[in-house]
């Protein structure tokens, strides 16, 4: 037998489910031709010998909409196996985009995707008004196959302008950004975003348009989906981090009323709520014996996070999301003051669920800045505040100021910190493994490593 490509002596894991072995997997006509241990002439000869051989990764929740135009390969996801990126999620898009609406839009995306504006200015040419023209613009040279969505809170900001974020839609407003919804499904989309989540705000510290809408406004653009017959809604629920019944109802809905499958991000073990995943699983099952395809995303690894105080991931934290705004002058003057630490030790006392469990012995000091502080890196908050004689907020604070906000901090296990938590999540029947958040949040997180850590568990 003679075959196109041959790749030999590789750890072959097929997607089924079903344990990986060793051998060997020959392609003929771009398609597979036979694996096990296969002999045979072939123009080209991989060995792959301690690697392993699996069919391209699909990374589920992406942000590459701009990054893709000056890097069409999708890095650094698609160094870890992922061949397709599913993008243009939580609502947030480049289109469809009037051109006196562009800088808002890249606003938004810099402050609530954490997407440097000095690389959106540079590498985003903004030839197109329309979703079908952003995507003409995209395929030319991708190395990676893309899936995009029709994007919520851009799509309300085209029809409503600046009111897109400050009051619920009327009727007829409905209706224009079905219209659009549908427009953007012919030329391409491969569904629709939205994003109810209490860390998103846009440039100018308003929650994104999308949290404007009534969850009436949201199922009516998700049902345009029915007629079309295909296409995946994709969600970020009012209740996360800690979803309740109400936010599985709203996703019912989205799934019966639409026809079609709700992928909602992101759901985790945290330490606050250590057992609710258990809860979760069991409505979303139920959901399931009702009709509703009702999908949790999940990563199958600790999600750990990191930040400085310059622009940190606590914006569900009123004081601490007032304190980083400004110059960076202006960030130290605020964390300096005794009424503002005051305020942000009472965001951490209280006991009211949010994205960050606020326990900060998890919360290490990372890279510093100056020698003087080289034997801190590695210490959590909880020991530095005992070496210090200080709080742990203080130390912090203290640290940081000390470093002109430079030091970088590492919570470890900011969620998934239980490895059988984990565990139960990524084998569950009705969990999507995934949210990678690739192509935002540079700064804070890099979770694109999933499909590694899954292989090699």
């Amino acid at each position: 037998m003679s075959y196109d490509l041959l790749i030999k002596n590789g750890f072959l894991v097929d997607g089924s489910g079903t344990p990986g072995y060793y051998g060997d997997l020959a392609i003929s006509e771009g398609k597979i031709a036979a694996m096990g241990k296969l002999e045979g002439a072939a123009k080209e000869v991989i060995d792959a010998r301690h690697l392993v051989v699996t069919p391209g990764f699909v990374d589920v929740h992406t942000h590459y909409d701009a990054q893709l135009f000056w890097d069409p390969l999708a890095t650094p996801s698609c160094w870890h196996g992922f061949t397709s990126v599913f993008m243009t999620n939580c609502g947030f898009g480049l289109a469809p985009c009037k051109p006196q609406d562009r800088d808002y839009i890249t606003r938004m995306l810099v402050k609530v995707e954490g997407m440097p504006l000095e690389s959106l200015k540079a590498g985003v040419s903004w030839n197109w008004e329309t979703y079908g023209e952003y995507l003409n613009a995209l395929d030319r040279r991708l190395g990676v196959n893309v899936m995009a969505l029709a994007p919520h809170s851009t799509i309300r900001y085209h029809v409503m302008g600046d009111a897109a974020r400050k009051r619920e839609a009327t009727a007829a407003e409905i209706q224009a950004m079905q219209a659009v919804v549908v427009e953007c499904i012919k030329a391409g989309a491969f569904g629709f975003s939205s994003s109810y989540g209490p860390v998103h705000f846009d440039g100018e510290g308003l929650p994104v348009p999308s949290r404007s809408a009534s969850q009436d406004e949201t199922v009516a653009l998700a049902r345009t989906l029915k007629d079309f017959h295909r296409g995946t809604i994709c969600v970020i629920p009012p209740g996360i981090p800690k979803i309740g019944m109400e936010d599985m109802t709203y996703m019912k809905r989205l799934s019966q009323e639409s026809g079609r499958p709700v992928v909602w991000n992101l759901l985790t073990q945290t330490w606050d709520s250590p057992n609710h995943w258990r809860k979760v699983l069991d409505w979303t099952a139920e959901a399931f014996r009702e009709g509703a395809r009702v999908h949790p995303l999940s990563l199958c690894e600790r999600f750990d996070i990191t930040f400085t105080m310059r622009g940190a991931v606590f914006e569900d934290l009123p004081a601490w999301k007032s304190a980083i705004v400004g110059s960076r002058s202006q960030k130290i003057a605020n964390l300096s003051n005794p009424e503002i630490r005051a305020a942000m030790q009472r965001d951490l006392d209280d006991p009211a669920p949010k994205v960050f469990s606020k326990r900060m012995q998890d919360v290490f000091v990372s890279i510093v800045r100056l020698d003087e502080h080289k034997a801190l890196v590695g210490k959590n908050m909880v020991e530095l505040g005992q070496m210090w004689n200080k709080t742990p907020l203080e130390a912090l604070l203290d640290l940081a100021i000390a470093e002109n906000l430079d030091t970088q901090f590492l919570i470890h296990g900011f969620a998934n910190g239980d490895e059988e938590a984990v565990r139960a999540l990524a084998t569950d029947p009705y969990v999507l493994t995934g949210g990678s958040d690739g192509g935002a949040h540079i700064a804070f997180l890099c979770q694109v490593t999933y499909s590694s850590y899954l292989l090699s568990h």
